[in-house]
């Protein structure tokens, strides 16, 4: 945990970032069409949603190292091993791989690969249900968004889905 002050100064500083994205990033900078017919399908919804999320996490921050609720600050940071060092590379290197491999197997498909290769990055505890997850998931939210919503999701070059 870091001091007092610090947290105080991070909640703030992200309250205030969050602000700016509510009030003047959002508005300014998403352009939403007049025909949408559901405020769910709009593309201030999500966004809107994050910049709530985040005012919340920074207030409620702030306001617990304000009142001193939690542990007693630590005085130095935790060192890290190589192992350590090694994983958060390797977590890098996936987010760069999925980024390359969206335009050749599609959005779908490479969530899955990247989902299943941050399970063994992680070392995730339950590996069987984290490979269920990472072949579920990416399924049922592109059947959500193409079928239902009708929202086009990237089709990789090589694969499609129906």
């Amino acid at each position: 945990m870091l001091s007092r002050r610090i947290e105080i100064g991070i909640g703030v500083v992200t309250a205030v970032l969050a602000l700016l994205i509510l009030f003047v990033a959002i508005p300014f900078g998403i352009v939403t069409p007049k025909n949408v017919r559901s405020l769910v399908l709009s593309p201030t919804f999500w966004p809107t949603i994050l910049g709530i999320a985040l005012f919340l996490i920074g207030a409620s921050l702030a306001v617990r190292a304000y009142f001193g609720f939690g542990r007693a600050a630590v005085k130095e940071f935790p060192s890290f091993d190589r192992a350590s060092l090694l994983r958060l590379a390797a977590f890098i290197g996936v987010i760069v791989f999925y980024y390359i491999l969206i335009a050749p197997l599609g959005m779908v498909w490479a969530s899955m690969l990247a989902f299943a290769a941050i399970l063994y990055v992680t070392r995730a505890g339950e590996r069987l249900t984290g490979l269920i997850c990472a072949i579920a998931l990416p399924l049922l939210l592109y059947a959500f968004f193409f079928h239902v919503a009708g929202v086009p999701i990237p089709q990789g070059e090589l694969v499609r889905l129906p």
